[in-house]
Formats: C-alpha cells, structure tokens, sequence
C-alpha cells in the first residue's frame, strides 16, 4: 500500500501505546504502526518511520506510533509490571531515534492524546 510521506518539521508525537493485552493473549492488529514490540522486545515496523501510519488516525500527520506488547497481568490487572525489561529498552532506543529523526517531537503517551490508562507506563518509565 503506498503512503503518503511524513514532513519531518511537523511531527510532534512520538506516541507509546500499548496492546491492553495479557500475557497469554494474541494481539494480530498490527496495520498501521510504525513500530511494534513484542513480549520478548523484538521489533517489527509494519509502516515505515518516514510514512504516515493510520493506527492513531487523528494524528496520522504528525506522530510516529510505538505499541508494546502488554498492559495487563494474568490476573486481568493494568499494570506497568506487565512489561519486560527489553521491551521497555527497545522503546527507548526507538523513541531517542525518531526524536533524533523528527527534532519538533515529544515523547507522548497514548493517554495523553486518548482516554484512559493505556499504556499504564509513565514517559519517566522509559527515559528513566
């Protein structure tokens, strides 16, 4: 599918979200993304870093989209300990990259831009 190109002075989110998943539970929504990262921090980009993705339509114009693998326990509970720690350092060096890349940017968590707790991580949580 062709996609229109990003214009590198307009994007200003770098957004992380999350899957709002369990651990046992498969996540196959992947279209429109610019990075995913699974359970074991392996990256896939389903839509490249210089395209407009469609997962946040609202601000396909202007923001890169990070989703991670996770958000809820086995027990069904939100919780920031649903991560590993190798998702959490892929995301970092992704989101240092594309700020790099688009120097107008924020790092911005999907609650920020949308209602509720996803992806129950802080900006703090990732940067340190």
């Amino acid at each position: 599918m062709k996609r229109a190109k990003l214009n590198s002075e307009e994007v200003e989110y770098i957004v992380v979200g999350s899957t709002m998943t369990a651990p046992d539970e498969e996540f196959t929504e992947k279209d429109g993304m610019h990075f995913y990262i699974d359970k074991d921090g392996i990256v896939s980009t389903p839509v490249e870093d210089d395209e407009r993705g469609n997962f946040l339509p609202r601000y396909a114009h202007n923001s890169i989209v990070i989703i991670i693998e996770g958000g809820y326990t086995d027990d069904g509970v939100p919780s920031a300990r649903s991560y590993y720690r190798n998702q959490l350092l892929s995301t970092q060096g992704i989101v240092k990259t594309m700020m790099r890349k688009y120097p107008n940017s924020a790092l911005t968590m999907w609650h920020e831009l949308k209602k509720g707790i996803n992806p129950v991580i802080t900006a703090k949580d990732i940067v340190g």
